[in-house]
């Protein structure tokens, strides 16, 4: 695969690796990458299954006498009878490792050569930086990072008592808080992380399958990688991409472990993975590491190194398929597909565009798994998740729409029954999950940040967040993530005693009463969320006292004992309230605990107004398809482009509206499908497959000049004026029928081969839906 010719795109990797080949395979699985048009990239690596006999062993001891001892230490692996005991046998012999790097480099293949191959892992790790020079100077540009930390963050969601930290740690469980952990959790890695970087590879990473890539990052790592699965890729996307740009990472990119996690193994596997790859091409992913589905499938039982944490094979699940089995064949095509597919199209260097940043707070453990029951790794009480972590839960609903019918509840009128958002999707398809030490000018890139789960405030952060509204942000926070406490009490400890004026315009006194029952108020402020009027909610949370002091009150307290149920008039006690500061806007939950499980459908309904107000002049309306925009700056024109993927595992086409500048366009998107439209100031361009592609569009008075770049074949490509109709299409100066679709879109059909150019002319004005 070649580079692209114009740094305004992204050059993507994507590849296999060597996970679980043997020695003696390795080197003709490098060439299979190349042979079988699988992608630009192998990740090099030194695990395998090393067999259960006496015999197998002592054949592998003669071949390797330098794992000789590695080997006899391992652990006969009785319920794998086929591939025996899986293991990690590092370094590589040198010789071995030396010639797949050379491979690498004539064949043209990216490499990952991650450092414990080069030094050897636990007991045997030794510092190996003259082998890691060698293979960074034979490699040259071909290698392309050294994997440093894996699945890194995953002990947090597993919990220790104080015996255990100050027995195997020497930590006083006296002095143990949120930030001596935190600080604990850094220091175990940065050994690793600067012997890594010593040697001077050209990028590290960490692979991780929760949202806590900054822990890495924050000690040099400079790539994250998101391991799918079996993260949530609705939570692990915004992660990984919002801590790439908080990090200024070159990338960010994903390890589709596909073939582990889903038990039983089934035929879905080739369908899950065409929908990952446009589902993260789109997001932005620019590294995609196909780990261990191409040569050989291993059910999920194969992947764990101890018999006490493998889990039994289920529903007839094989222990393992061969690279002739129709599962792999199938993998291999959809790998072959996509590599063709990246190799061809361009798409815009960057990332997306993304309007709404969530706020990963300062000292939040928080890995969004279901199972994780403390934080920071402290098994003990005070140590528990609760409401903070359980605000996040409220993450998803920048995602959700409502159903078409909403069941009944205890009063009709509990949620606001006609605040829909118009897309049931964020704005222009995207939302990152920031983390709290990213730089201002990274923040200023939203236009919207809000804080759901914990957050210890300290007063640089608190500066910066003024810096962010006064320069036009708009920020919603509740009052637990303004205090500086350091331990999981329920007593805050509010920055600058509880004077926020200068933030959010009010001064707190202490704590209030609780709130039964909110409501939106009736004569809403201006600003620029329109939130339901009066809306009313039969539920509510213990509140602060609070002076006003320059805001203005959006959500209170009421009074429900009037008539039939209904609040009396007058003025409640605070519960949101907006505050304008130079030209945005602060938005403050007076609520004394984390609001999610206290005010549950009034902080819905606040999110919502949120994600519906920040729609963006281009948006997609429907389900079960995720999308992104991107600026593709190099174009004469301002051009979008949109990226369309079908989220749905049935063989079904999904048929979203494009929305541009309120004008309103379906958009047919095949089955495990992805669909691409350039958006223009005055044309929507978008190809039936993703083998067309446009170099550049430009527009004098009414005539639209667009330059095509398409493989061999007959290809269809649906056109759109916007505000005007199209009255001529002409290709190369020959004249184009425009068609009409049964869906009332226009196309054209040609055979078209390498470059092309489409003339597109406009006539008189197309009048927009109200």
């Amino acid at each position: 695969m070649n580079k692209p010719a114009d740094r305004r795109y992204a050059e993507i990797i994507t590849g296999p690796t060597l996970e679980f080949v043997q020695p003696p395979d390795q080197l003709a699985r490098i060439r299979q990458v190349v042979e079988l048009g699988l992608g630009n990239f192998i990740g090099l690596s030194a695990i395998f299954h090393v067999g259960n006999s006496d015999e197998e062993r002592a054949e592998w001891k003669v071949r390797y006498p330098e794992w000789a001892a590695q080997i006899d230490a391992l652990p006969s692996a009785r319920n794998l009878p086929i591939m025996g005991s899986p293991a990690i046998l590092s370094p590589l012999p040198e010789e071995l490792l030396l010639e797949e790097v050379r491979l690498c480099r004539e064949l043209g293949l990216y490499f990952e050569c991650p450092s414990y191959v080069a030094q050897g892992f636990g007991s045997e790790f030794k510092a190996n930086d003259r082998l890691l020079r060698e293979v960074r100077r034979i490699g040259g540009e071909y290698l392309l990072h050294s994997c440093v930390l894996g699945e890194n963050t995953s002990s947090l969601g597993s919990v220790q008592p104080y015996s255990y930290w100050q027995e195997q740690h020497g930590m006083d469980p006296e002095s143990m808080n949120l930030r001596t952990m935190r600080d604990w959790f850094l220091e175990k890695d940065r050994a690793k992380v600067r012997q890594a970087l010593r040697p001077g590879l050209p990028v590290t990473t960490n692979v991780e399958a929760t949202v806590q890539f900054r822990l890495a990052m924050e000690l040099g790592v400079q790539v994250p990688i998101l391991e799918f699965v079996p993260s949530d890729p609705a939570v692990g996307i915004p992660a990984a991409r919002g801590a790439a740009r908080a990090y200024d990472s070159p990338y960010w990119g994903v390890a589709l472990a596909m073939g582990w996690f889903r038990a039983p193994l089934d035929d879905t596997l080739p369908a899950r993975l065409r929908i990952a790859y446009n589902y993260f091409f789109a997001a932005g992913a620019s590294y995609f590491d196909n780990i261990n589905c191409p040569f050989h499938i291993h059910g999920a039982p194969s992947g764990f190194f101890t018999e006490q944490s493998r889990p039994p094979f289920r529903a007839g699940e094989p222990e393992f398929r061969d690279f002739d089995d129709p599962l792999c064949a199938d993998v291999r095509q959809v790998m072959r597909e996509f590599a063709r597919f990246a190799q061809f199209h361009r798409r815009p260097a960057g990332n997306p565009r993304v309007a709404i940043g969530f706020m990963l707070g300062h000292l939040d453990s928080y890995c969004f798994g279901k199972a994780q029951s403390h934080v920071w790794g402290v098994g003990e009480p005070g140590w528990e998740v609760g409401d903070a972590e359980r605000t996040w839960d409220l993450f998803r609903v920048a995602h959700d729409t409502e159903p078409w019918y909403p069941p009944p509840e205890m009063y009709y009128w509990q949620k606001d029954p006609v605040r829909f958002p118009r897309h049931g999707t964020p704005p222009f398809g995207q939302v990152d999950i920031v983390p709290m030490e990213a730089p201002l000018s990274v923040l200023k890139s939203y236009r919207c940040l809000v804080f759901l789960g914990w957050n210890t405030m300290t007063p640089d952060v608190y500066e910066k967040l003024k810096d962010y509204v006064r320069g036009g942000g708009r920020l919603l926070m509740s009052l637990p993530h303004l205090s500086a406490q350091v331990h999981r009490k329920p007593e805050l400890e509010l920055i600058h005693d509880g004077d926020l004026r200068d933030l959010f315009g009010v001064r707190v006194t202490g704590k209030g009463e609780n709130a039964e029952n909110v409501r939106f108020v009736s004569s809403l402020p201006s600003g620029p969320y329109h939130f339901p009027e009066a809306a009313f909610y039969i539920e509510g949370a213990p509140l602060a006292r609070v002076e006003l002091a320059g805001a203005e009150v959006v959500a209170e307290s009421v009074d429900p004992s009037g008539p039939v149920g209904l609040a009396k008039d007058g003025a409640g006690e605070p519960l949101l309230v907006q505050h304008r500061l130079g030209k945005g806007f602060a938005y403050l939950f007076t609520t004394w605990m984390y609001p999610g499980p206290h005010v549950p459908a009034l902080l819905t309904d606040v999110l919502r107004t949120i994600v519906d107000a920040e729609q963006g002049d281009i948006a997609l309306e429907g389900q079960l398809v995720s999308y992104s925009v991107y600026d593709d700056k190099g174009c004469a024109d301002e051009v979008a482009v949109v990226y369309a993927a079908n989220m749905s595992l049935y063989d079904q086409p999904q048929i979203p509206t494009l929305i541009v500048r309120d004008q309103r366009v379906p958009l047919w998107v095949d089955a495990h499908g992805m669909r691409i439209a350039w958006v223009g100031p005055r044309l929507i361009v978008s190809p039936r497959d993703l083998m067309v592609r446009v170099d550049d569009m430009k527009t004098h008075g009414d005539i639209c000049e667009v330059e095509l770049t398409a493989k061999p074949g007959r290809h269809e490509v649906q056109l759109e004026g916007l505000g005007s109709r199209i009255t001529e299409v002409r290709l190369d100066d020959r004249p184009l029928r425009l068609k009409r679709g049964q869906d009332g879109t226009h196309y054209v059909s040609a055979v078209l081969k390498d470059a092309h150019r489409l003339r597109v002319g406009f006539g008189g004005a197309r009048r927009l839906p109200r």
